[in-house]
């Protein structure tokens, strides 16, 4: 059980729920059209519509886990700024940041080692702040595992692992496509745990 600290945001998170499960659909609709009907093989190349979409994905679940440490009244903030850290890292990885038309400290912390620098010092410092208060975010973390956001995470994550698996399978026919198309639904699976995380304070639930 848990109470709801913020009617407003559990509202919002109703409808963003409904926003994105839509948005999949109609995502994964539009992909299967262009890809077998229309014949665009390009649809999951690079910087194109699936690629587009998880970036756009991610960053949403990265505004939501910030949402979920910083407006929701949350306490164990570590562990919403973790998975935010995480989308950041999923972002970065999907997108060319070297090839945008953006100053040259982007391009340095976005892509090869900067990027590598970047996400490591986020981690280490997300780390560093739970160590501090090691019991309160022992207790924090067990609560949070019994959570429906921790739940979607898990989904999303064995969906990502499976997307690597696909990757690896050559002989499959038009593999990258469903490569592209399974991460783009674990990263949908990852947005809906930010959501379910954003008016859910995990210290406020018994």
């Amino acid at each position: 059980m848990y109470f709801i600290k913020n009617p407003k945001l559990f509202g919002a998170s109703i409808l963003l729920k409904s926003i994105v499960w839509a948005g999949l659909f109609l995502s994964l609709v539009y992909a299967l059209y262009e890809m077998f009907y229309a014949g665009d093989t390009s649809i999951h190349a690079e910087n194109h519509f699936i690629e587009n979409m998880q970036a756009a994905v991610c960053a949403m679940s990265m505004f939501c886990f910030l949402a979920a440490a910083f407006v929701n009244g949350e306490k164990a903030k570590a562990i919403p700024l973790f998975f935010a850290v995480l989308s950041l890292a999923f972002i970065l990885r999907e997108v060319d940041v070297e090839r945008l038309d953006v100053p040259e400290i982007f391009k340095t912390l976005g892509s090869g080692n900067g990027r590598n620098i970047l996400i490591s010092a986020l981690f280490v410092g997300v780390f560093a702040a739970a160590f501090m208060s090691f019991k309160f975010y022992l207790g924090a973390v067990f609560k949070f595992v019994r959570t429906k956001a921790f739940h979607w995470g898990v989904a999303a994550a064995a969906v990502l692992v499976l997307s690597d698996i696909v990757e690896r399978m050559q002989s499959v026919p038009h593999y990258e496509f469903w490569e592209e198309t399974l991460e783009l639904v674990g990263y949908t699976l990852f947005l809906i745990a930010g959501i379910y995380q954003l008016p859910n304070p995990i210290e406020e639930r018994r």
